[in-house]
């Protein structure tokens, strides 16, 4: 954070500016403290001992670091399907049931009371944040006493490889925006050819993918 005029001290009545410089990586998000919202430059007239404090977040996306895990419960029981999220500034979360939002799911935890065969199905959460958003893997919850069947269709990639060699796998919507592209996976071949599928990717309309070795 810059002030104009720069000094540890000032007249009382002096117009001081404030400018938000965000590094590399990072975005500013607010001001607090004597100060609200988010205008940089801000302006503040010294009438009195003011405190502001500059936000800032990364612009990195976040990623989903632990996974909502599968169910199997009795119908009756509660349930509760959580998400980590690391790296990057989250911004929001929305809880998908079979790719459909649900009402009022914004938190990084969702609990479902007294489960029933309705419930059934698989969970994925949505985590926005200031460059677009990533989706966890999908959970499945199953209620037991019912017959279930459920399929899944996932974008698969063939890779061939030198055995023991790291690779990246990363995915953009826009290949025509060639710095758009998002670390998905990373994967160590065990054998070659290595088949990975993607299960992120049921509620994506598309994505393009590349191995990179790293």
């Amino acid at each position: 954070m810059v002030r104009s005029p720069s000094s540890n001290a000032y007249s009382l009545n002096q117009s001081v500016t404030l400018t938000a410089t965000a590094g590399t990586g990072q975005k500013f998000q607010g001001w607090s403290g004597d100060a609200s919202g988010s205008v940089s430059p801000l302006t503040v007239v010294m009438d009195r001992s003011r405190v502001i404090t500059g936000t800032f977040g990364s612009t990195a996306p976040p990623q989903v670091s632990v996974q909502p895990t599968n169910l199997t419960v009795a119908a009756g029981q509660n349930v509760e399907f959580a998400a980590a999220v690391t790296g990057g500034m989250a911004l929001g979360y929305q809880w998908l049931k079979e790719g459909v939002p649900l009402a009022g799911a914004t938190g990084a935890v969702l609990s479902l009371p007294a489960v029933t065969f309705a419930d059934a199905g698989r969970y994925a959460v949505v985590v926005s944040y200031a460059g677009g958003s990533v989706t966890s893997a999908p959970a499945l919850l199953v209620v037991t006493g019912q017959s279930y069947l459920l399929l899944g269709l996932y974008p698969g990639l063939t890779l061939h490889g030198t055995v023991g060699r790291t690779y990246g796998i990363e995915y953009t919507v826009d290949v025509t925006a060639p710095t758009n592209w998002l670390l998905l996976a990373t994967v160590t071949l065990t054998n070659s050819p290595w088949l990975w599928f993607d299960t992120q990717a049921t509620n994506a309309s598309q994505r393009f993918y590349r191995a990179v070795e790293e």
